[in-house]
This record gives structure tokens, C-alpha cells and sequence, in this order.
């Protein structure tokens, strides 16, 4: 089936070598960015996303939703497990950081009017929950974790 730009990115990233025993595919377009993971056993994962944060040390797999509503999703490479994924937030995530304590953290922006307003959040691994943090990217020990789409030691192509 076609995928309607909607006046955006659109099209497949396919990330074949990048995790081990996982074809990782991110779906951008139609206004549902998808994140896409196959094992090795063939099991297929479907879910909101698009924009892919890895943390490879721990397996953690952070997808930012590809849309006009704000959604957070985090896949576990090891377990093949979805151990969360948000409903429609107000704010849109897109910068995801984690600190020198192991614990994750993003940026989201909720827009309003002409403006736009950022917030920082964290998500809560023992809990798998997300709240509103007092911490800011500047805090000290945090250090941000590029998405995929800009990851430049990989090559990508889209056709």
C-alpha cells in the first residue's frame, strides 16, 4: 500500500545490522509513524513510533511517535518484550538523554498558538511509567542519545 507523505518525511529506514538477532524498520508517514522489529525467530513487533533512541548497553529501545500526538514507546531487545507505550500525550517527545545514574530521560514539546512550550520528563524503568521531571538537559551527567535517523557511522538508504 502507497504511504501519503502528509507534507512530511515518509518512507522505511531499515536498520538490518544494527541490533543483534533484529531487523529494526521505522514507518514514516500517513500521520502513524510505526517502529517495526523482527527477531530471529521471525516474531514481528509493531508499534507507535518512528524515531528510534537505542541504548545498546542495556537493550533499551526508546521510539519517539511520528505524528501530530505525543506518544513514548520502549522496546527491550533482550526479552523481545514491549514494556511500554504510551497513550496520546499533550506533549510530543523528541530528545531522549540518560544520566550517569542509568535513569532515562526526555524532551517534549507541546505547541501553542504561534509558540511552543518544552518539558522534560522521565520514564521510570523499575515502574514502567513516565512523569514530569524537576531535572533539565543541562542537569549535571546527562548526555543525550541521538536517534537513529541521524546515526552517521550506519549507512541508510530509502527507496
Amino acid at each position: 500500500k502507497e504511504i501519503d507523505p502528509v507534507g512530511s518525511n515518509y518512507g522505511l529506514l531499515v536498520y538490518p545490522d544494527l541490533f543483534p538477532d533484529h531487523l529494526v524498520i521505522s514507518k514514516f508517514g500517513d500521520y502513524d509513524g510505526r517502529t517495526i522489529i523482527i527477531n530471529s525467530k521471525g516474531k514481528l513487533f509493531d508499534f507507535p513510533g518512528g524515531i528510534i533512541i537505542s541504548d545498546l548497553k542495556s537493550g533499551l529501545l526508546f521510539s519517539c511517535y511520528y505524528s501530530d500526538l505525543g506518544r513514548l514507546s520502549v522496546f527491550d531487545l533482550k526479552t523481545d518484550c514491549l514494556l511500554f507505550s504510551s497513550e496520546d500525550l499533550d506533549d510530543q517527545p523528541y530528545l531522549m538523554y540518560k544520566n550517569n545514574e542509568g535513569r532515562y530521560f526526555f524532551s517534549a514539546e507541546r505547541h501553542e498558538g504561534a509558540g511552543s512550550k518544552v518539558s522534560f520528563w522521565e520514564y521510570l524503568t523499575d515502574q514502567k511509567i513516565i512523569r514530569k521531571s524537576d531535572l533539565t538537559p543541562d542537569s549535571p551527567g546527562m548526555r543525550y542519545l541521538p536517534a537513529l535517523s541521524d546515526y552517521k557511522n550506519y549507512p541508510v538508504s530509502c527507496e
